[in-house]
């Protein structure tokens, strides 16, 4: 049995996206394993050992159907994906089948600043070594430490990367995103990630 989280629900005005959210959490919480195993078996998350919540929204086919879903849909999955997501990092870290890999990668930055691009662009330079690679917002240490301890648990050494571009990058990438894939990020999102980042890691390695 795959333990999951609870599930929080977001209040939505318009009926679709209630429906949508409730049709999908429902889903995840009657079987959350079905979910998992179609991400494990999804090549861009390498088996499993990438673990990255946009990524997982792409399980949800009320979410995949098209680039407008993409973009109406994207927050009422958001959090139905935030919990799997979890629960395939904690699977992954605990994952020893492969004593060589003893390393997790934390890959960490704004919106638009390439993160998941650095990965599926250069498949052949997966970390060989690497038992995960998280790809996620490090800039709150209430969130970021559990997940380092959890690695460390397991007996992995922590490895962050924090990729970096200017904010004017950034909001382009995003938007031109958004207008491919119908995905995109607010300028508050931007902003607040962009200004927390560097002191929340700082707080994170010093705790």
């Amino acid at each position: 049995m795959v333990y999951i989280e609870p599930i929080t629900r977001r209040k939505f005005s318009q009926s679709d996206r209630a429906a949508v959210q409730e049709k999908v959490c429902l889903s995840v919480e009657a079987d959350p394993e079905s979910f998992l195993a179609a991400y494990r078996l999804d090549s861009r998350s390498f088996q499993g050992r990438y673990v990255n919540s946009d990524l997982m929204k792409e399980m949800f086919p009320e979410y995949n159907a098209s680039k407008d879903h993409r973009s109406r849909y994207n927050l009422p999955v958001h959090n139905a994906a935030a919990v799997l997501a979890a629960a395939q990092f904690r699977a992954a870290v605990a994952g020893d089948s492969v004593l060589a890999r003893t390393n997790a990668l934390f890959l960490t930055g704004v919106p638009g600043a390439g993160k998941t691009t650095a990965v599926l662009a250069n498949r052949d330079q997966f970390p060989q070594d690497a038992r995960i690679v998280y790809e996620g917002q490090l800039s709150d240490p209430v969130n970021a430490l559990p997940k380092f301890e959890a690695a460390i648990g397991n007996g992995l050494d922590v490895e962050i990367l924090a990729i970096h571009v200017s904010s004017d990058q950034a909001l382009a990438n995003t938007i031109l995103r958004f207008e491919r894939e119908g995905r995109g990020a607010t300028i508050e999102a931007l902003a607040r990630i962009q200004g927390f980042l560097p002191s929340g890691l700082n707080r994170s390695s010093k705790a």
